[in-house]
Formats: structure tokens, C-alpha cells, sequence
């Protein structure tokens, strides 16, 4: 053959007898496959490995007995799988954690857990004990069979009359009688029947203000005369009563030991909405600061100071042991504080209208002190520095709930870095996914080529050593995916100062597919290489990849592009979260929205991620359509990334389990998470913002007293 003055490597009879040695059952295709190398060599460079030691690393393969590689690769596929499918499963069995998570801030979705995910383990007492019997009919009925289960159990009584009334809204002659014989020291019950009895008793009439005039006391149109004076003759006997217990923290702290144990952020889900969703009936006095201020009214009319000063008594006494004995939430704490304001001006009213002039001017004196004084919880729900940080630094319970002063980076941190491993998690079964498909695709990319050259790749594949194989796994792998996690977890670049929700996922998932990307092309990069150093003298070398390494650099250069318009952006106004996974940014970073700069880099990012894919879809169409020349070489190049890529899905893979022992590693510092019984359930932060308030709310009843 003509070689056109290139110098042409004398074809070894031995090697070529080696290399066709799988071919003797068919003389016709040895025959050809001794003509596809000689022609193959025919021209090839003088570069890689010569003949002989060609040769005697298939003559090696031949006289190896052991299947070990082939048993190691179906071992890394097996651990691969089961890891991936161990930790696909788990998000799947707590999909309805994940939706209550993503329902959280909805206004118009709110996804309810299942009963089985608090009751699991628990016997039927301790079911009835936490919820009731929630299939009851009517509704108010759903902890009597917890009272039936112990009749003269004052704290189950309690719980049943409690939920009764603030689900039919009345006082059945019984329930009262039981009251009444199991607990009769007991103001509280008094409390619910003033409640019960308040049901549309008044209503209230708006008088017509001329503007710039002050605002009128309220006036009330009686409905039901009876009811009204029923509704204040048990505030009054409440006021009497030598005790006023609820019962409502033994309960709670009874319900709190039988909470499921939670280990991570998810199984905190079925916790959180127990103790934040309607799962058990509270009492809020709303419907009673109509009744008071009508007494009030029909005092003046009927000219009955006794009473008036008595209801103006008997108001502040269940105040103020409401505030001492019931398990407060931030938003019943902020309701006692109104309860002391509402009916201010009606006091006031019928006090100066009954010539009780030391009783008003106390009453100013405490309207004018509530006004002066701003509630601490009531401050802390504002834009304040600390719910700034919170929103900003911390996590989703952290930056959902209340905090009077800022945090130390001591308190964010666990909370934020606890999502962040979640997020990381999640993330990683999209990276194992497309390195599986890679994998797929390599394997099956051999039937494009007929048996011949499926024969000959599969023999002339054993060119490349398992050290090649290490190596790149080594290079191509196991180096991008270490680096890019010293770079996410031991540098700023990962952008985790910032809650999850500050950049909308944009850093955790475009710096994901980033790492993705090069695990993609570097193995690829260096196959090439290997197989031309292995194989060259066959016409199996390629040409320079400047490319593909451009390609690499696209996607290292875009893992800091992501970072960097994070960090050009300003935080915004706080804004209303719609959700774990569909929270709006704090820090604005969506691509159609967010401004300059961060706009600019943001796209900075996006772009060099495009290069790459578009560069590994050119590579793809190449070698779809590539000509019966190079098919050999990319057959062979295939068969050696299969198990390259599969080492890929198993880092993936082996990544899940620790991240999720990282997740439980934070969840286990995270106090946002721990429903303490001394803090009745709450918050550690939310607690200590309750017990600034109610302090405070102390101080100033008595000042005003």
C-alpha cells in the first residue's frame, strides 16, 4: 500500500495472530479482522505502546482464569443501585413530609400528615391521648373518649369541655354538671361556660365618626339579654373561684413524650405539624371582649357601678391568670395583651358616665401605658435585625419563627447547614441519575457497530490496564467531586452564609451540575488519552482535546459565577415564603428578574454551563454519526467509560448516606427543632420571646393596677 511518505510500521505477524486469537471458530472473520488492523496500522503513527508489549498484555488477558474485574464492576453497580434506592425510597416514603414542607407559607394548600406517621408504635390509650378520636361526630366530641377512658380524671375532663366548646360552641347541661362535681374549685370551667354562653349574644354597631374626630368607644345591639348576664355571671365566678387551672402544660408535656423521635429535618414534619397544624382545640378569648364591653354598656344604663367595677375586676384577674396557667403561643400571647386594650374605651365610657372618677382615670392611665409600650413578641414579628437574620442566615423553622434579640452564627448555623445537607441529598439523585444514563448509553452504544467491530473492541479494549482504569477513575472521578466538596464545605464559594432560600437553590443545584459536567468530561478527556498511548500504533489515537478541556473549564469557572451573583446581590424586603421548594429569594436571582450585577453573573453561569452541554451534545451527535473509520476507536472508548461512569453513580451513591449523617449531625444542634417540654413545644427562641413578652405584660398591669 502507498503510504505517501509516511513511515509504516511493519504489521507483526504475532500480534496480529494474538489479537484475532478469539476468532478461530470462524476462519472467514479472522481472515477479515487481520485485514481491519493491518490496515489500520497502515499510516498510524509510530506512538504508544509497540507490537510487542501489545501483545503481551493480551497474552496476559488469556491466560488470566479470574473473572474479578468483571465480578467488581457488578458489585459497584449492585452497592450503586441499592444506595441510590435505599435513599430514593426514603424521600419517597416521606413524600407527605415533604409536600407539608412545601405547603408551609401556602396560604391555598395546606398538606396534612397522616395519622400514622405520629401514632406508629403507640398503643390505643396513648393514640386517644394525643389525638383524640378524630373520626367523632360531632367534632366537639373527639376527646370525650379520652375522658370516658378515666371519668374522674380532672385534666381529661378539661381537655373534653375545651374542645367541645370551641367546636359547638355551647355548654351541654351535663358536661356542666360533670364540671362541676369532678373540679368545682375550678375557675376555668366557669371560663369556658362565660365562652360557650357568648355565642351570639351581641353584636356590635359601628357609630358613624366625623373625620379627624376621635374614635368612639364601641356600641353593642343586645340579642340575648339572658345570655349575656349568663356570660358574666361565670367571668365573675371565674374571678371568685379559688383556682384556675387548665391543665393545658401537664397535657402538652404528657403529649410531648409520645412525639415520634425525629433524627432529621424531615421526620421533624410530622412534629411540627401536630404541635403548629389544628390537631388539638385551642381556646382564644376573642368572643368574650364583646360581652364585657356590652356589660359595661348595660351597666351605664342601668346605672350599676357594683358591677361594672366587679366585670372591670374580673377581666384583669383572668387575664392574669390566663397568663399564668395556660400554654401560650406567640399568637395568644399577643391576644392577652389585646384582651387588656379592647375594652378600654367601653370601661372607660361607662365609668365616667357613672361619675366613678378614680376608676377612669386608672383606666387612661393603663389605656395610655399599653399605648406607650410596644409588645416585645409584637416587635420581634416585624422587619426586625434579628427576623433579618433569621430569614437570611438561618433555616426554615428558625427564619419562620420569633426572635427578640439577633442570634449568634453559633445558633444560625445548625439549622442552615441542616437544610443545606438535605438540599445536597436531593441533589445528589439527579448527579447519580445522569451518570447512570451515561453509563446506559455507553454500554448500549456498542450495537451500532456490527460483530465484527463489537469483537474486536471487546478484545482490543484489554489494551487499557486496570491502572488505566484507576487512573482516570482516580483523576476523572473521585479528584473533581472531593475538590468540589472541599471547595462547598471549606470555602465561601459554596455560598452557605446564606439560608437556602436566600439564592432559590440556584447555587447548590447550578454548582451541582457543574461537578456533574466534568465528571462527564474529564473521564471522556482522558480515555482518549490513555487509549492513544495504549493503542496508538493502531489507529486508535485521537487528536487533541482543546475542546473539551475549554468545555471543563466552562464548568469550573461557572461554580465560582454562581457564588459570585450571590454575593453581588442585596437583600430585599423580606418576603412571604410559599414553602420549602418554592420560596421566593430573598436575594433576587431569577434570571428574567434579578438586576444588574448579579443579573450579569447569573447568566455568566448559565452560559458556561450551556457550553458544555452543548459541546457534550456535538460529541454525542459525532459519535452517533461518526464515520465506520473511527468506529472502532469509539466502541472501544465506550467500553472503557462504562464502568468509569458507573464508579461515578457509586460516589454519588456512597455520598447519600453520609450527607444524611451530616443532616442528623446539625439536626442534633439545631434547637429551632427540639420541642422542649419546659418550653411547652415551642421554640427555644420563640419561648424566651413569650416570656419577655408576658413579663413585660405583667409589669405594666401591675403599674396600671
Amino acid at each position: 500500500m502507498p503510504n505517501d511518505g509516511i513511515a509504516v510500521p511493519d504489521p507483526s505477524p504475532d500480534f496480529l495472530d494474538t489479537a484475532v486469537r478469539g476468532f478461530e471458530d470462524n476462519a472467514e472473520l479472522q481472515i477479515i479482522a487481520k485485514r481491519e488492523l493491518e490496515e489500520a496500522m497502515w499510516g498510524a503513527p509510530e506512538t504508544g505502546d509497540s507490537p510487542e508489549i501489545m501483545q503481551s498484555r493480551l497474552d496476559a488477558v488469556d491466560r488470566r482464569t479470574s473473572r474479578w474485574q468483571l465480578w467488581s464492576v457488578l458489585a459497584m453497580a449492585v452497592t450503586s443501585l441499592v444506595l441510590f434506592a435505599w435513599t430514593a425510597w426514603s424521600f419517597y416514603s416521606k413524600r407527605d413530609e415533604i409536600l407539608w414542607f412545601d405547603s408551609i407559607g401556602d396560604w391555598t394548600y395546606y398538606h396534612d400528615i397522616p395519622e400514622e406517621k405520629l401514632t406508629e408504635g403507640l398503643t390505643s390509650a396513648q393514640k386517644l391521648l394525643l389525638l383524640g378520636d378524630q373520626q367523632a361526630r360531632p367534632e366537639g366530641d373527639k376527646m370525650k373518649p379520652l375522658w370516658q377512658s378515666d371519668p374522674d380524671n380532672p385534666v381529661y375532663l378539661a381537655e373534653h369541655a375545651r374542645t367541645w366548646i370551641s367546636k359547638e360552641k355551647t355548654m351541654p347541661s351535663e358536661l356542666w354538671s360533670e364540671c362541676l362535681r369532678i373540679d368545682p374549685d375550678n375557675g376555668y370551667h366557669h371560663y369556658l361556660a362565660a365562652l360557650a354562653a357568648s355565642h351570639k349574644v351581641v353584636e356590635e354597631i359601628r357609630p358613624p365618626r366625623t373625620p379627624g374626630s376621635p374614635k368612639p368607644a364601641r356600641e353593642y345591639h343586645i340579642l340575648d339579654e339572658p345570655g349575656l348576664n349568663r356570660s358574666i355571671d361565670h367571668l365573675l365566678a371565674c374571678a371568685a373561684a379559688p383556682e384556675f387551672r387548665s391543665h393545658e402544660k401537664e397535657l402538652w408535656n404528657s403529649r410531648l413524650e409520645l412525639l415520634p423521635e425525629t433524627d432529621d429535618i424531615l421526620s421533624s414534619a410530622p412534629n411540627a405539624d401536630y404541635i403548629f397544624g389544628d390537631k388539638i382545640a385551642q381556646i382564644f378569648s376573642f368572643s368574650l371582649v364583646p360581652i364585657i364591653s356590652a356589660g359595661a354598656q348595660e351597666c351605664l344604663r342601668k346605672g350599676d357601678r357594683d358591677r361594672l367595677v366587679a366585670i372591670i375586676r374580673a377581666w384583669d384577674d383572668l387575664l392574669l391568670r390566663k397568663m399564668e396557667d395556660e400554654r401560650l403561643t406567640a399568637i395568644s400571647a399577643l391576644g392577652l395583651r389585646s384582651f387588656v386594650r379592647m375594652p378600654l374605651d367601653n370601661f372607660i365610657a361607662a365609668a365616667d358616665g357613672l361619675g366613678l372618677e378614680e376608676e377612669a382615670k386608672a383606666l387612661r392611665k393603663k389605656k395610655e401605658i399599653f399605648e406607650q409600650n410596644v409588645s416585645p413578641l409584637a416587635a420581634a414579628m416585624g422587619d426586625t435585625e434579628a427576623k433579618r437574620q433569621a430569614k437570611l442566615h438561618g433555616g426554615l423553622f428558625l427564619g419562620s419563627g420569633l426572635s427578640v434579640e439577633p442570634l449568634s452564627e453559633e445558633e444560625i448555623r445548625p439549622t442552615r447547614m441542616a437544610e443545606y445537607s438535605l438540599m445536597d441529598r436531593i441533589a445528589a439523585l439527579p448527579g447519580w441519575t445522569i451518570l447512570a444514563l451515561l453509563s446506559i448509553f455507553t454500554v448500549c452504544y456498542r450495537f451500532r457497530a456490527n460483530g465484527l467491530v463489537k469483537l474486536l473492541s471487546a478484545r482490543l479494549s484489554h489494551l487499557a490496564t486496570e491502572r488505566d482504569h484507576l487512573w482516570i477513575i482516580g483523576w476523572g472521578v473521585l479528584f473533581p467531586f472531593l475538590l468540589s466538596l472541599v471547595l462547598i464545605h471549606l470555602t465561601p464559594l459554596g455560598g452557605r452564609a446564606w439560608n437556602f432560600h436566600a439564592h432559590g437553590g440556584f447555587i447548590v443545584f447550578g454548582q451541582l451540575l457543574a461537578i456533574v459536567f466534568v465528571m462527564l468530561l474529564v473521564p471522556l478527556i482522558l480515555a482518549r488519552r490513555r487509549l492513544s498511548q495504549r493503542a496508538g500504533r493502531l489507529g486508535l489515537h485521537g487528536g487533541r482535546s482543546i475542546f473539551g478541556w475549554f468545555a471543563v473549564s466552562a464548568c469550573v469557572l461557572a461554580f465560582p459565577a454562581f457564588y459570585i451573583a450571590q454575593q453581588v446581590m442585596v437583600p430585599n424586603e423580606l418576603m412571604p415564603s410559599d414553602g420549602i421548594l418554592n420560596a421566593p429569594s430573598f436575594i433576587d436571582l431569577d434570571p428574567g428578574e434579578a438586576a444588574m450585577p448579579g443579573k450579569a453573573w447569573l447568566k455568566v453561569g448559565i452560559g458556561l454551563l450551556a457550553f458544555a452541554v452543548v459541546y457534550g451534545l456535538i460529541s454525542l451527535l459525532i459519535s452517533l454519526f461518526s464515520s465506520r473509520r473511527q468506529l472502532l476507536r469509539r466502541v472501544i472508548l465506550s467500553r472503557m467509560l462504562a464502568p468509569i461512569y458507573l464508579a461515578g453513580t457509586l460516589v454519588f451513591a456512597i455520598s447519600m448516606p453520609i450527607l444524611h449523617a451530616v443532616e442528623r449531625h446539625w439536626v442534633t444542634r439545631d434547637m429551632s427543632l427540639k420541642f422542649l417540654p419546659e418550653n411547652s413545644g415551642l421554640g427555644i427562641h420563640e419561648a424566651r420571646a413569650i416570656e419577655l413578652d408576658q413579663q413585660q405584660l405583667r409589669r405594666l398591669l401591675q403599674e396600671s393596677q
